[in-house]
């Protein structure tokens, strides 16, 4: 067809042990799948934000998403996991599929 089918995903708020985003993602390496971590209200955490969201365009079963770092922040997927009121992730996939994540490590 020639268009790209764009989609997002928002988990409710989740409270997590791990320092790795892990995720099930089929992109056929022509889509893919950026992850940005959010406060309970939908506000992006810095260090995790969309726009520091590292693209992956792969198919696999155990693919870690990863994030540019931010200008000298202490950055910690496992302390963000641990925050009041929980943390929101929100998945933008482009011609891709998602069919599970964890937090590891």
């Amino acid at each position: 067809s020639g268009y790209a089918t764009v989609g997002e995903l928002v988990t409710v708020p989740l409270s997590f042990d791990g320092a790795e985003l892990v995720v099930n993602v089929a992109c056929g390496g022509h889509g893919t799948l950026q992850a940005e971590l959010q406060d309970a209200s939908g506000t992006p955490l810095p260090c995790f934000a969309l726009e520091r969201s590292v693209a992956t365009w792969v198919t696999s079963l155990n693919e870690t998403m990863r994030w540019s770092p931010a200008d000298g922040a202490a950055c910690s997927l496992a302390a963000a996991g641990q925050r009041a009121g929980g943390v929101r992730v929100r998945f933008v996939l482009e011609d891709c599929r998602l069919h599970a994540f964890s937090f590891a490590g």
